[in-house]
């Protein structure tokens, strides 16, 4: 669609204030210190496919992995998913960096069908495990390590208390890390919200386009920048002491990076 370069910059900018009204209702709401002194959350707009348009401006590792979480959710979800609802996900295997950040994520319908998701994630103060704050450096097995949790949190907008309690109960911080949940519901409230009256006002399809053409924009810059950088190779090998408490072998990690044109290996 023809798209002018006021409208892009407008609609863009706009985006990126909504995405971070998320993050600002986040930290209005929670209590950990974690969140409110910290900033170890993130937020991001998504397009329907799973893809990252919009990222908010705290801590960027962890969306660099939502895109993997929400896609997880539609593969396993699939038909299911219903105008509403929020899933909350701490899986590493489904794209969670630990099982401490807690992802939710939620589409957002337009004309009866997903046109984008929203989610944000936070890392909860302790969700279980054999040690407290949740990082079990003593666990020999995954199911040593606190519980992996892939639950429907808000059921066609109506919030379950059932998963909040059974996430409180595996908590040692039970009133912090409800808390801290339901600051993560707030913000997706919040951007949900601001979205459809964006849509309302501008157009799905403008909208759409603009998170399209914004995530083709940074390909673009990306690729020129690392153009810039001279053709090579370069290795490097680092040292870890150990897999486990009490362990006495030394693991290496050999890193190899190559440098082609505007490509990265």
């Amino acid at each position: 669609m023809k798209l002018d370069p006021i409208t892009f910059e407008v609609v863009k900018h706009r985006l990126w204030q909504i995405n971070d009204e998320q993050g600002s209702t986040i930290r209005t709401i929670a209590t950990s210190p974690i969140v409110v002194e910290g900033n170890d959350f993130n937020v991001g707009i998504f397009t329907k496919e799973g893809e990252l348009a919009v990222t908010g401006p705290y801590v960027l590792s962890h969306v660099t992995t939502m895109d993997a979480v929400i896609q997880n959710v539609i593969k396993l979800v699939g038909e299911e998913v219903q105008d509403g609802d929020m899933y909350m996900v701490n899986d590493p295997y489904l794209g969670a960096l630990h099982q401490n950040d807690v992802a939710i994520v939620s589409p957002l319908y337009w004309g009866g069908e997903i046109v984008l998701w929203a989610g944000n994630v936070l890392h909860h103060t302790d969700v279980g495990g054999i040690d407290e704050g949740s990082f079990c450096v003593n666990a020999t097995n995954v199911h040593q390590e606190p519980p992996r949790y892939f639950l429907k949190l808000v059921d066609r907008g109506k919030f379950s208390r059932e998963v909040e309690r059974t996430f409180m109960l595996n908590s040692r911080y039970p009133d912090l890390v409800a808390l801290d949940l339901r600051a993560q519901v707030g913000g997706l409230n919040v951007v949900k919200r601001r979205l459809t009256e964006l849509i309302e006002e501008r157009g799905v399809d403008v909208v759409l386009e603009v998170m399209q053409r914004s995530m083709d924009y940074a390909e673009v810059q990306l690729r020129e920048r690392i153009s810039e950088l001279p053709d090579g190779s370069w290795s490097t090998e680092v040292y870890m002491d150990g897999d486990r408490v009490g362990s006495k072998r030394i693991y290496k990690v050999a890193l190899k990076l190559e440098k082609r044109g505007s490509e990265l290996f």
